[in-house]
């Protein structure tokens, strides 16, 4: 279908407007927020070219795209860089979306003692596509060594303890509607992974953790722990993670328990407000 550009002029509306059950509609909402998606704490400027190779969205159509998102206030066109990045009104939301977050409340302050008690990088993190994506980041306040992950940023699911723990906890439809999609991703290297993810799933149905040693980074080990509370979705983990010299499996393996432990409180918790709040 060739795509017509609209003619009418930007607006602002003060309601949702009704959404359109039209095909092109969807379409152009779904490339809209591709291009937007793009966008990370890796990444805060892009140009249009880099944005058209990592959505696969053709360069003539993601200038038109960033043309209506700045009209929108999604964007925001540096003429003196001739790049983007994200605009008041996607910023907006993604701080509206953490603020009505209940899980990142209850998280943080375990996360933050898991930080600090064991000098490691803590997280809680959720599926972005083929990646997990961090929700909430927490530093060890006693130490500088610690991992350059911040909210946004996006590591991969095949490989790392995080995005184990996930997969973990997704049901098996999905998950298998998953691999097809780590397969494209890995290529050769899948085999290898597929491998470890089934082994992370019996690691957790037994000790309720799973652990990854050199995944994403051949320096980093991590440990985590699925998250599946009741009124909430979808599967979220939290994770711990450094240095391999530092994260040693002895050290992995008494965190994994703690995490266990946090998790199991977390869950009460936000059961807890789930009730709380269904009353």
């Amino acid at each position: 279908m060739t795509e017509q550009p609209s003619t009418a002029p930007p607006q602002v509306m003060d309601k949702p407007a009704q959404v359109s059950t039209d095909r092109a509609f969807v379409v152009a909402l779904g490339k809209g927020l591709r291009i937007l998606e793009v966008f990370t704490p890796e990444s805060i400027w892009l140009g249009n070219a880099e944005i058209a190779e990592r959505t696969g969205i053709p360069k003539p159509t993601v200038s038109r795209f960033s043309k209506a998102l700045i009209a929108s206030g999604h964007l925001y066109y540096s003429p003196r860089r001739r790049q983007y990045r994200l605009g008041v009104s996607a910023l907006t939301l993604g701080y509206a979306g953490r603020a009505g977050n209940s899980v990142t409340d209850v998280v943080h302050g375990y996360l933050q003692r898991l930080a600090d008690d064991f000098n490691v990088h803590a997280a809680l993190v959720g599926r972005d596509k083929t990646n997990a994506i961090h929700l909430e980041v927490c530093h060890s306040s006693n130490t500088l060594m610690t991992l350059q992950l911040e909210i946004g940023s996006r590591i991969p699911l095949a490989g790392t303890a995080s995005g184990h723990a996930l997969l973990a906890r997704v049901p098996e439809q999905e998950r298998q509607f998953l691999y097809g999609y780590l397969a494209r991703r890995h290529g050769k290297l899948w085999e290898k992974l597929e491998s470890k993810v089934a082994q992370s799933i019996e690691d957790i149905a037994k000790s309720g953790f799973t652990s990854s040693t050199h995944g994403w980074q051949s320096d980093i080990n991590g440990v985590a722990v699925p998250i599946v509370a009741e009124g909430e979705s979808p599967v979220l983990a939290i994770s711990c993670g450094g240095p391999s010299g530092h994260l040693t499996p002895e050290k992995m393996a008494i965190i994994g328990e703690r995490l266990v432990e946090d998790a199991a409180k977390i869950m009460a918790a936000l059961s807890k407000r789930t009730s709380g709040q269904d009353g």
